[in-house]
């Protein structure tokens, strides 16, 4: 398992956990981890100029993140 799937394992348990383990939405939680490490690999790729797939597991936290993934899909829809 690499860097990226490892960091979208992380977060998407996170999100259920935040979510009060709700059954049967892993595959939402997996979609909304995935656009997270994406755009923290957008972000660092910006900001600091390294490659994607290099930050630390605690770049962003993932409630923070969850709520920066939710704030732009309710604009994108």
């Amino acid at each position: 398992m690499d860097h990226k799937e490892l960091r979208i394992r992380e977060i998407a348990y996170s999100i259920w956990r935040e979510e009060g383990r709700p059954e049967g939405q892993a595959e939402r939680h997996w979609r909304t981890a995935q656009r997270i490490v994406e755009r923290e690999e957008v972000e660092r790729t910006t900001s600091e100029g390294e490659p994607p797939g290099h930050a630390p597991a605690e770049y962003v936290t993932p409630l923070a993140a969850l709520k920066r993934a939710s704030s732009s899909s309710e604009g994108a829809g």
